[in-house]
């Protein structure tokens, strides 16, 4: 686990999240599923979610955009929210080797677990994405990936939290302005069409 954090790419912006969240769980999966062109630039998903410093992204565009743009490579965005998701969706998504670690969304309530000082300006209603790396239900807690750590640490944070318990990442999870929101990528079933016209019958 050690080593797929070391080559995420931590967030340039510290609006831009979301698109820096999907680069490293979309790098991740097309190492492991040996698929490159699910690859997308940094810069090519800032354009996918319109992303514009300062003004954050539309994450609802971004996501119906990306979805499109990998499904000729046999993937999809999949993505979930509302108070019938619980942590055991998120522990499903984690441990299904087929998909990429799924993304969260977070209320600012989150970063004052990081530092105490925090104070947020702005739209209170703007969440923040951390990729879920592990659940692990026998010890109750939760491990992650931050892309705003180096922000954090530019503040002189030098222990960067990495794993909460479940209960205070449910708290932040279900505080988010879309409560216990997650994104995935995962292989996706090709029309029964198109499989008839792979085999050489017709549609």
């Amino acid at each position: 686990m050690f080593e797929v954090v070391r080559r995420f790419q931590r967030q340039p912006e510290m609006d831009n999240c979301e698109p820096t969240c999907f680069k490293n769980i979309l790098d991740e999966l097309s190492s492991r599923s040996k698929v490159k062109k699910i690859r997308r630039s940094l810069g090519d998903l800032n354009r996918m979610f319109d992303y514009r410093r300062g003004l954050f992204c539309d994450s609802d565009v971004g996501i119906s955009r990306l979805n499109d743009a990998l499904l000729p490579f046999g993937f999809g965005v999949r993505k979930r929210y509302g108070p019938q998701v619980t942590i055991n969706d998120l522990l499903r998504v984690t441990v299904d080797e087929r998909g990429s670690y799924p993304i969260v969304a977070v209320g600012q309530a989150y970063f004052g677990e990081q530092t105490k000082s925090y104070k947020y300006s702005g739209d209170p209603h703007v969440d923040h994405a951390l990729v879920v790396l592990r659940v692990d239900l026998d010890n109750q807690r939760v491990t992650f990936f931050d892309p705003y750590e180096n922000y954090l640490k530019a503040k002189g944070i030098t222990d960067v939290k990495t794993e909460l318990p479940i209960v205070r990442f449910n708290s932040y999870w279900g505080g988010a302005d879309r409560p216990y929101w997650m994104a995935w990528v995962e292989p996706v079933t090709p029309p029964i069409e198109e499989w008839r016209t792979e085999q050489g019958g017709t549609p």
